[in-house]
């Protein structure tokens, strides 16, 4: 906190308020979003927004592809990070997601120095159980049960696989536990979860065709594609199986096509802007007020997409919502009043400042004029023969208001005067010579 300015209350009374110095708020963050996966790319940007709107320093890097030499190494890296952020003991607040079990001692360090965090997109049981202050994204068991519901009302599938592109990430492992069970619940098999990978599509169709173990276009199967990284898998897969119906996760320019062409039944939004940019606020006020929901889980999910939105949604997407500058906010008319007036003020003591410097040098000029003046006259006289007395200060101080001739004193060096001086050798010399 910091008093920067004296507040007003509504009354108008001075505060004893103090304002409150958002500049000095640190918020941590730590997420198992590398940069190569598209799905993360709006919830960094919404924390960046967001620490621009609130004013706040945002600690929140990246793993690059390069951290990503399997989930265990990654949620390794991601537990030195947390802890890290938590011992530099200015961070005010911190936002994490919990993939797996490995980074809960490193929150369970953060919440022992009595620093606050929330869990965001991964984790919301593991985020129950430690007592965190919220859990902002889809509860994913919860999403994969919707997802089997969705599949099977929309079509005539008997059989069902679940693919799953992290392994060892709990979020995408409660996704097919919750497909398992509303397969089961409809009485219909449940195949099994198939592991695939995320950056290799021969693999992938190998992988799912392994699993599904069926020749044919696969009609009366289902498949539950786990997240962005499977888009362009699946719709190739579909291609090659076309009876197969497709459900899946996030949203991708791919995958809009592939709604819209009938390929892929649905898709479910997780909203994952919400998921970057609640958490940053929610801290912020924390660190600043004290102040919070009593919502412990604020769930962003899950949103069944049909169909492709439109171009303008699209463009918005693509920029991750860019919000325009700030206009300055609109004054009252009292507030004009006086900023008119004072702008009038200033302006007058500006012209009166500048009227008495310009008088001043006029009068610096005129007296030097005079002093040369002054000078000049003393010389002519002198050059006349005149006996010119010593021009006093004062004198030369008049001499601004009056003539030269009235202020300079001098003697006239007359006839009688020059024929003293001439006769006072001639007597001298008489008088030596009586």
């Amino acid at each position: 906190m910091c008093v920067v300015h004296t507040l007003q209350a509504p009354d108008g009374k001075e505060s004893n308020c103090p304002c409150t110095d958002r500049k000095k708020i640190k918020i941590g963050g730590v997420t198992h979003g590398i940069d190569t996966d598209r799905f993360w790319d709006p919830v960094f940007a919404a924390s960046m927004q967001a620490a621009i709107d609130m004013n706040v320093e945002l600690l929140n890097e990246r793993f690059d592809a390069s951290d990503n030499q399997g989930s265990e190494v990654l949620h390794t890296r991601m537990a030195n990070r947390i802890t890290e952020l938590c011992n530099r003991q200015d961070v005010d607040g911190i936002f994490v997601s919990i993939p797996s079990d490995i980074v809960k001692a490193s929150i369970q360090s953060c919440l022992d120095l009595n620093i606050p965090v929330i869990s965001v997109n991964a984790g919301a049981a593991t985020s129950e159980e430690m007592g965190l202050d919220h859990h902002i994204g889809m509860l994913e068991y919860n999403a994969g049960k919707e997802a089997g519901v969705k599949l099977i009302q929309g079509s005539s599938i008997t059989s069902g696989v679940c693919a799953n592109h992290a392994k060892g990430v709990s979020v995408v492992e409660e996704r097919c536990a919750g497909f398992a069970a509303a397969l089961e619940d409809a009485g219909l098999s449940y195949i099994g979860e198939v592991y695939v990978p995320d950056d290799n599509e021969a693999l992938y169709i190998e992988n799912v065709e392994a699993s599904v173990n069926k020749i044919g276009d696969w009609t009366g199967v289902g498949l539950l594609a786990t997240g962005g990284p499977q888009h362009i898998p699946a719709i190739s897969l579909q291609k090659l199986r076309p009876g197969v119906k497709i459900g899946v996760f996030d949203l991708s320019p791919e995958l809009y096509e592939a709604l819209d062409g009938g390929k892929v039944s649905y898709s479910i939004d997780q909203e994952p802007w919400l998921q970057g940019y609640m958490p940053v606020i929610f801290l912020t006020y924390a660190a600043t007020i004290g102040q919070d929901v009593t919502n412990r889980v604020i769930e962003s999910g899950p949103a069944f997409v049909l169909s492709s939105p439109s171009e303008e949604q699209i463009a918005c997407e693509e920029v991750f919502y860019q919000a325009c500058e700030a206009p300055a906010p609109a004054a009252t008319e009292e507030a004009s009043q006086n900023q008119i007036q004072s702008v009038t003020n200033s302006t007058g003591l500006i012209v009166g400042i500048c009227i008495l410097a310009a008088a001043l040098v006029l009068m610096g000029a005129f007296f030097v004029y005079r002093m040369n003046a002054v000078n000049k006259r003393v010389a002519e006289l002198e050059a006349e023969g005149k006996k010119v007395r010593r021009v006093s200060m004062s004198q030369r101080a008049l001499s601004l208001v009056k003539p030269l001739d009235q202020v300079i004193e001098f003697d006239e060096a007359g006839e009688k005067d020059v024929e003293k001086e001439d006769s006072t050798p001639r007597e001298e010399a008489k008088m030596e010579e009586e």
